[in-house]
């Protein structure tokens, strides 16, 4: 398997002009050199750099602004603080955009969002776009979920893709240019070698953490599911050295919990009782009590379903403890909301409502988008 970024320098596509990059520290060659250096060392003329969330270093945690900078004589301009967009001005002189960042496949992960900003300024700018594809990392688990709807649109949700979208960047920038900026001058170079459904583990690629709470590809697993709890008053794990793995909260039995979770029998997945203090985030320094999401079988475990099946258990377990967080820009309705695109998805988890009916109305998703999905898309599943 080849990546889009190898073929970029083995075929010289960015040689003769003046290049603007944006990645982060996961833009890495096959033998782990930096892409800003393989393309420095080929004689690209690397004008700017442009960082999403967590920034260029990766170091940033979750929703913190960060600052632009300069390395080696190269600007560093920062899209995730004081703007989202690149403008004008940083686009002036340059011949192309190349893009070249490891996204993980879920709605809810903002990289594909600042790739939507970049498509929208270039096509206005002029600039074309070269998007070096990288695989999807939970792409074996297909498509999941509601579309979310365009007034629960933000930088965490939007242009109506499902919670598991089932698309590589490369594919990403397709749609997006299929349906929403079609004025933008794009080129994506498609990964060789590469089929849809492939576990990581098998393609010979290192993992490296997109951002500081993703530290492993068991963590992009859960997380489609477990992501959710980040719209609630139970930990998520930040904090922990297993972010998105371990749920809970102070008032919580993870016994108790973890019986109740057996009850459901999830397939390809099994849960442990857990006790953890958060070093920081929900709960810092409190001891707390939950569980651990240990995914056995990639084959059959269905992450969205695992998620809101723990969410339905606690609000059942602990109704008088359990809260939904506002939204920070709507106080009238959930931040959940922006996360799963239906209120109707709170009461019925409120409810009394068994499970099953609660998945039927969340996991669905249209079969127009699965046919726009294979008709633009670049690789087949396995």
């Amino acid at each position: 398997m080849i990546t889009g970024i190898e073929q970029v320098l083995d075929k010289n596509l960015c040689t003769g002009g003046t290049i603007g990059l944006l990645t982060n520290h996961t833009g890495v060659m096959a033998s782990g050199m930096p892409n800003w250096k393989a393309l420095r060392s080929s004689g690209c003329n690397l004008k700017a750099i442009f960082g999403p969330e967590h920034g260029f270093r990766g170091e940033a945690q979750d929703v913190v602004p960060v600052d632009d900078n300069t390395m080696q004589g190269i600007a560093i301009h920062s899209l995730f603080g004081n703007r989202l967009a690149p403008t004008s001005t940083m686009l002036a002189g340059l011949d192309m955009i190349l893009v070249d960042i490891q996204d993980i496949g879920c709605r809810y992960y903002t990289y594909i969002y600042t790739l939507a900003h970049m498509m929208a300024a270039c096509g206005q700018a002029g600039v074309p776009i070269m998007v070096a594809d990288r695989p999807n990392p939970i792409g074996m688990f297909g498509v999941c979920g509601k579309q979310l709807p365009d007034r629960f649109s933000s930088f965490v949700g939007g242009y109506g893709l499902p919670v598991m979208h089932g698309l590589t960047i490369g594919e990403f920038a397709q749609y997006l240019q299929n349906g929403y900026y079609p004025e933008t001058d794009l080129e994506v170079i498609p990964i060789q070698g590469y089929s849809r459904g492939m576990s990581w583990h098998n393609l010979g690629l290192p993992w490296i953490s997109p951002s500081p709470n993703i530290p492993s590809v068991e963590t992009v697993c859960v997380y489609p599911g477990t992501c959710l709890f980040e719209g609630t008053n139970v930990s998520e794990g930040r904090g922990t050295t297993r972010p998105f793995e371990i749920i809970g909260a102070p008032w919580i039995d993870g016994e108790q919990l973890r019986e109740h979770m057996a009850i459901y029998d999830l397939p390809g997945v099994v849960f442990t009782s857990q006790y953890f203090t958060p070093t920081f985030s929900k709960f810092n320094g409190q001891s707390c009590q939950g569980v651990c999401v240990h995914v056995i079988d990639t084959s059959v475990f269905l992450p969205l379903h695992t998620g809101i099946a723990l969410l339905h258990a606690i609000n059942k377990l602990y109704p008088s403890h359990f809260e939904w967080k506002p939204d920070w820009d709507h106080k009238e309705q959930f931040f959940i909301d922006k996360l799963l695109g239906s209120p109707k998805t709170v009461a019925m988890l409120g409810s009394s409502l068994p499970l099953e009916d609660i998945l039927a109305e969340i996991i669905i998703t249209e079969p127009a988008y699965r046919e726009l999905r294979e008709r633009i898309g670049l690789y087949h599943d396995v």
